[in-house]
């Protein structure tokens, strides 16, 4: 990351973006328009790019949208043994892509006369890109046209919300397109589509294909969208409406969210809950659970089945065993990182384990579960210690003229506590 934290441009300062936002806001209403699902047809990189850049609109103050390749590489993930002067390369070309696409909003009407009137009105989302090769990480500044600022920023009407590693971690076009469409009714935990609907929003033809819309549906599509959306749906299914033996629309169901559900989550806490939100998950069978976690470890197929089978594996939350470090607290290997979290989270992944403990939980996860409630005993300890201790190690005492008012005989060494001094 650069030193500087601002950027100088046509006498204006702008500031460069220290930490990039991982929450993407959307105008439901864009959600649903055909660039979006342009830009959700393209390549995973093509789609990641476009979700960083609107999640950096948030309380941005100008149109002006500035941060490193770097930094932007590091979110992404992309590829890490790819350079990135290539990956600046690679995302020059997709924000190139991006601002060609433009938003079309067509209104018909009658004028006073009766007669039909037609208003066509186009917008870019993005009215410049730049990516500055001079310097050292390489700047991407992002410009939005602004008129499409109110559709990522101080949003008031209905919205989507969405972490935008969560949207990452989808591999699928399918699944990504899916997702975007149910995240607008996450709190609901139901939606349904025909099946001629479906088709057009995924850009499936029917025609171009031996298999009936149904057929291609059942084998192209849900199996890869049930494994890799079980992570971040609970209870995630698809269901089937039917009236003469035909299928006339589908049914996407799962557990409602919370409306005030955290979008941004520490690592361990957001791995166990999707972890086990597949492997509780009732609608799917055992071998399709492990390719659901295969797909979000983004592990090779088969390995962890091969890894659950193992002797060494000695928890319900499936890990390799070769990461297992020798001086571990826990069991498990990653919760380590459970030592480092906000106390709110860590309750929170407590809670997790205490759900999932009568029927799910190993002795072994029930060891680290006795662990993480010490660390959190610790925790709270150390809290109540520091907030009884005034800062600097001051002892505050009466002011001045209540102690010395000899009339009231007051004896300064009265109710002194050795054992809290």
């Amino acid at each position: 990351m650069a030193k500087i934290d601002y950027e100088s441009k046509n006498g204006e300062i702008y500031h460069r973006k220290k930490y990039l936002s991982t929450v993407a806001k959307m105008d439901n209403g864009l959600a649903n328009d055909p660039i979006v699902n342009e830009i959700l047809q393209k390549s995973p990189f093509d789609s990641n790019a476009f979700m960083l850049v609107i999640s950096q609109v948030k309380n941005e103050k100008n149109n002006h949208i500035l941060f490193t390749s770097e930094s932007a590489k590091e979110l992404i993930g992309y590829k890490k043994h790819t350079s990135v002067y290539d990956f600046a390369l690679q995302l020059d070309k997709t924000l190139h892509f991006i601002g060609q696409l433009e938003l079309v909003k067509r209104t018909e009407y009658e004028d006073e006369h009766g007669k039909h009137r037609i208003n066509i009105r186009r917008q870019h989302l993005f009215s410049s890109s730049e990516v500055d090769f001079s310097s050292d990480d390489y700047i991407c500044d992002v410009q939005l046209s602004k008129e499409s600022i109110p559709y990522f920023n101080n949003l008031k009407r209905k919205f989507l919300r969405f972490s935008i590693k969560e949207f990452f971690n989808l591999n699928s076009k399918y699944s990504r397109i899916i997702y975007i469409w149910l995240k607008q009714w996450r709190t609901t935990g139901e939606k349904s589509i025909t099946p001629e609907d479906l088709m057009a929003k995924l850009k499936l033809d029917s025609q171009k294909s031996s298999k009936s819309p149904a057929s291609l549906l059942r084998t192209k599509v849900f199996p890869i969208v049930q494994e890799e959306l079980s992570a971040v749906f609970p209870e995630f299914r698809i269901e089937r409406a039917k009236r003469n033996r035909k299928i006339v629309k589908y049914i996407f169901k799962w557990t409602p969210e919370d409306k005030n559900q955290d979008v941004v989550m520490p690592a361990i806490l957001e791995n166990s809950i999707a972890i086990a939100n597949i492997r509780t998950n009732s609608n799917m069978s055992d071998a399709s659970k492990y390719k659901a976690l295969d797909r979000y470890l983004g592990w090779r197929l088969g390995t962890a089945k091969k890894l659950a089978k193992k002797e060494t594996q000695t928890s319900f939350f499936v890990y390799d065993a070769k990461r297992k470090e020798k001086d571990s607290t826990y069991n498990r290997p990653d919760l380590n990182e459970a030592n480092k979290i906000q106390e709110e989270f860590l309750r929170k992944l407590i809670a997790l384990y205490e759900r999932l403990e009568s029927d799910y939980l190993t002795k072994e996860d029930k060891e680290d579960l006795y662990r993480l409630k010490s660390h959190l005993t610790f925790v709270e300890t150390k809290k109540k210690d520091k907030n009884s201790v005034p800062k600097n190690n001051e002892i505050h005492m009466p002011k001045k003229k209540k102690i010395l008012d000899v009339s009231e005989h007051v004896n300064l060494f009265n109710n002194f506590d050795t054992d809290g001094f």
